[in-house]
């Protein structure tokens, strides 16, 4: 994300938030996971909360909420949803829709043959929330009401595959995010060292990853290999995908630090 893209995301979050002080519930288009730490360390009036249709959703839109709506008990997404369903359930629901893709059996297809059909449709990916493979012939697409209507007729094959369109139940199980587990020791919760135990590398190249910017902290750019790292923390490894962090858990007999963390493949 370059610098004029991110002004233009700025500018229209301030918009957005602006709309909201003067009573209008309103939403941006789905976010990537970098987009969403970008605005949420830009500073609202409003009060905001992302929500992509699912627990595990990586695409977000974020809400902004009109004063009047009040606060839920728990600021999470499910809070907010519960709170805001009575004043905005049907704006929520649009924006959010599930539908799903069902193959004929006549091919296993991937997350990129359901993407590249739809984007193929003319859509851009911004338009789409995630999009989740579910078995070797079937996919949930998240999107708004306008985006679900138009797949539905739109969208027949991928590739040489005929597939079907239909909406999907928005509580519907969905399968979990598959992962690798990691467990190694480091001698501190420094970048660098969290860096160079996930992909098996020397201290030195760790380092010259980070400080050439291969290295994001919760999909924000990081260059400095002192930085500490806590358990929750997402790191995104150019080249090598996406880590969580799941526990720093004990210490060795020799002082080390018990590392858990979990690689999405």
């Amino acid at each position: 994300m370059d610098s004029r893209d991110e002004a233009l995301l700025c500018a229209r979050l301030t918009e957005l938030d602006g709309r909201a002080e003067k009573g209008t519930f309103c939403y941006t288009r789905y976010l990537t996971p970098h987009e969403l730490a970008v605005a949420f360390r830009q500073p609202a009036h409003s009060a905001r909360f992302a929500w992509g249709g699912w627990a595990e959703a990586e695409r977000k839109r974020i809400f902004f909420v009109p004063d009047y709506a009040g606060e839920p008990e728990e600021n999470t997404a499910e809070g907010w949803l519960d709170l805001l369903a009575p004043l905005f359930g049907e704006e929520l629901d649009e924006a959010t829709v599930r539908v799903q893709i069902q193959g004929s059996g006549f091919r296993t297809l991937a997350h990129r043959d359901y993407l590249g059909a739809i984007l193929g449709l003319g859509l851009e990916r911004a338009a789409l929330g995630d999009v989740v493979v579910c078995g070797d012939n079937a996919a949930a697409v998240f999107c708004d009401e306008k985006i679900a209507q138009f797949l539905e007729t739109a969208l027949e094959r991928i590739g040489a595959d005929r597939v079907r369109v239909s909406r999907a139940a928005k509580d519907a199980p969905l399968p979990p995010r598959a992962t690798r587990p990691i467990h190694d020791t480091v001698a501190s919760p420094r970048l660098d060292c969290v860096v160079a135990a996930l992909l098996n590398l020397s201290r030195e190249k760790a380092q010259t990853m980070i400080r050439s910017g291969e290295v994001e902290v919760n999909f924000l750019s990081e260059c400095r290999t002192d930085v500490e790292i806590c358990a929750g923390d997402m790191l995104s490894l150019r080249g090598y995908g996406r880590f969580r962090i799941r526990d720093f858990d004990g210490t060795t007999k020799r002082g080390r630090l018990r590392l858990s963390a979990e690689q999405f493949v």
